[in-house]
Formats: C-alpha cells, structure tokens, sequence
C-alpha cells in the first residue's frame, strides 16, 4: 500500500511538471497495486477528463464511487455530466475551424472553457483560432496552458512554430519558458486509506449432540446410582425447538437473531407446525429487506475496516440473495475480499462465479483483471487467457494496463 502511494505522490507531481501520459501509467501502477487507492482513481480520471476522454474519467470514478463508496468521485461524476454539451459545443467548433468561421470557432471554445473537460483540445484550438485573427499573446496564453499539463503535445508546438512564422515573439517573451503558467487543477481532497473489501464465510453452526450412550453397568449399587445420575442431567440438556421464540424474531425482524436459530434448527426433525415455521424463516430471509440488511450491516463493516465481521454479514447475503438485484455485487465484494485477505483459492472461486454468471455485468473487467493478478506468478497460461479476454472485451478500461500488457506478451 505504500508503495501504491509513493507512485500517486509520483504520478501527482509528474502531472504538475507538464508529463499527463507518464502520470496516468504511474496511476495505473498505483492502482494495480491498490485498487482501493481513491486518490489514484481520482487522479487518474482527472487526468483522461483533460484530456477529452470522458468516457474513460467517467468510468474510472464511477468504479471509486461504487466500489471505495468516496465522496470526491460521486462528486466528480455529478460534475462531468453536462460535459457531454461541451463535446458537442467542441466538436462543432472544430468543423467551424475547418470551415474557416473563426469567430463562430472562438465563441463555441469560450464556453467550452467554462469547464476544464477537454482543456488541452480545447485551449489547442483557441490559440489556433486566436492566430488567425492576429491576436498573438491570448494565442500564447492558450499554448501555455496546454503545455502546463503536456509539454510535448505536438499540436501547441505547432502553434509555436506559426506563432515564429508571424514572427510573434512578443516584448520580453521567451519560449523557451513556456509551461509555467499552471493550469488550476481541482483539487482532490481525499484521503489514502486502503478500502479492501472483506468478506471471509466462517459461519459458525451450532451442533446439537446426542446425550451420552445410556448404559446401566449393575455391578453394584453404587455404579448404578452414578449411571441413574448422569441420566438425569442428559434429559434436562436435550434443546427443544421454541416456536414462539422463532415467531417473534420474525415478527420483529430480527434477521440475526433468525439466521442464527434457522441455522441451527434447519436440519432437525422437527413436526410438522415447527418445520413450517422454520420454512416460513427461510422465506423471509430469501427477501428483499433481509438480504439488504446482510448487505448494508457487511457493507458498513468494511468502511469501518472491520473485515472479519463484515464476511459474515455479506455471507449471509450470498446464501440468500440469489433472486436479488444486489447479487452480482455480493458475488464480485466477496471475490474482492478474499483476495484482499490473501485467500486466493476462495477468491478465484467468487470471481470464477461472476465471470460464468454476469459477465456483462459492471464489475466483469475488474474482476478479468483480478484473475490476471492473481495467476500471473502462477499459472501464466491462464493468467494469458484472462488477460487476452479484457483487452478484446474492454479495450478502454482502466485495468487494460502495462501489467496486462506485459502478461499477454510473455
């Protein structure tokens, strides 16, 4: 995990020295190493939203929003939604450009400027537009701004160049400066903290025994008083099966308490009104509020940080909630938490599962990836398998990365 945010501290001042590709690799290797890491997330979204590439910062906060549950993310999401107006304003102005309506251009790109989505690409092309109308030092000051986030982008150095040709150095203006007017960047507010997802099924089942073998050893008198003795504490011992005790957990909700007493009471021989009750438990359990009870009070445990007991509550989830839309995501978080927990084997089970039953689910890339990491040291041929099919199935997604590249090519 430290070394996940050394490359975030890394990839945060390599992004401030003007180098936005090299700092999105380092993202990606900060994230590979903690997918929990929501600076990295962010900054890596950040990062592809300056460039233009919504769908990608879209994508990637949308999996630090549902996935690490970070504020900063859902906010960036809620944001970026009217960026679309703004591709479509930028799109249109480019054609204009073509078209040589250069004012019509400039005013599309002025208030495409209002957001900074697309802020290279859009500052690019002002500066071309400001060029040709001959205003030379807001041209530079768009060159500028791009070259703080990217100081090789070849389009501004073109700029550059036609600026020379109208031999525009302008009074005291050095090139060879350029890139130190800094472009305001948001500010990400976020803390590192580490939020892996853990989940570990131990249920702890309670086992009735049966009372010792009854055996009357008439040696003696004494012998049998001993043997009638032990007889009677085995009577008081045998549990029954208290109906009214099950009927008011069901009757106040009490999910705990009835998954603990319909797990111990589930295999018995009951009669007929108590295994009806006992149904009528696990009926309930199967439905919609308890299966979100499970899955909230698991959930609420890993923002805590409380993994073991958080296993459990997602468990139970798992156990009852295969006809609930929250399914696939029990399925996916117990996958993560597994392998979070260094249980590998529990965890390729999980992730086996959610690849075979929902693999167009939102989790399915993420999950392809998870099995990349976790046979790549292994098992390379399958490691190649996974890797081949998230590069083939989701060439845009965030965990498509060196990592995976360097799997597929061995």
């Amino acid at each position: 995990m430290d070394k996940s945010r050394r490359l975030y501290a890394r990839a945060l001042k390599i992004y401030n020295q003007g180098c936005i590709y090299k700092a999105i690799n380092l993202c990606e290797e900060s994230i590979s190493l903690d997918a929990s890491n929501v600076a990295a997330l962010n900054l890596k979204g950040l990062l592809y939203y300056l460039n233009g590439d919504l769908e990608r910062a879209q994508k990637t906060w949308k999996i630090n929003a549902r996935v690490n549950k970070d504020s900063v993310a859902q906010k960036y999401l809620e944001d970026s939604k009217k960026d679309k107006v703004n591709l479509e304003k930028y799109i249109n102005a480019v054609n204009a450009v073509k078209n040589l309506k250069i004012n019509e251009a400039l005013e599309l790109l002025k208030m495409c400027s209002e957001s900074d989505y697309n802020c290279i690409n859009v500052n690019n092309y002002k500066a071309l537009c400001y060029i040709k109308k001959g205003e030379y030092i807001k041209a530079q000051e768009c060159i500028d701004k791009v070259l703080s986030v990217d100081k090789r982008n070849s389009m501004a150095k073109k700029n550059i160049k036609m600026l020379a040709e109208y031999d525009f150095t302008g009074k005291g203006y050095n090139f060879r400066k350029i890139g130190k007017t800094i472009l305001a960047v948001v500010i990400i507010v976020i803390f590192i903290g580490g939020v892996s997802f853990g989940v570990k099924s131990i249920i702890t089942r309670e086992k009735i025994k049966a009372s010792n073998d009854k055996k009357v050893n008439s040696v003696n008198v004494k012998k049998t008083q001993i043997s009638k003795e032990k007889k009677k504490p085995s009577k008081e011992n045998i549990e029954k099966f208290s109906a009214g005790t099950m009927q008011e957990y069901i009757n106040n909700k009490d999910f705990e308490s009835m998954y603990n007493y319909f797990e111990k009471w589930k295999d018995k021989n009951l009669s007929g009104t108590d295994k009806e009750l006992v149904q009528n438990a696990a009926q309930i359990l199967s439905g919609d509020e308890a299966v979100e009870y499970f899955y909230n009070s698991g959930y609420s445990l890993i923002n805590s940080q409380d993994y073991e007991k958080a296993k459990s509550g997602l468990y139970k989830a798992y156990q009852f909630g295969s006809n609930n839309y929250l399914y696939p995501h029990i399925i996916y978080l117990l996958g993560l938490s597994y392998n979070s927990t260094d249980d590998k084997a529990s965890a390729v089970k999980y992730f086996n599962e959610y690849d075979e039953n929902f693999s167009n689910g939102d989790y399915e890339d993420a999950v392809l990836y998870d099995l990349v990491i976790i046979y790549k040291d292994t098992e390379i041929a399958k490691a190649k398998m996974y890797a081949q099919k998230l590069t083939k199935n989701y060439p845009s997604s965030i965990y498509n990365n060196s990592i995976v590249n360097s799997v597929i090519n061995q």
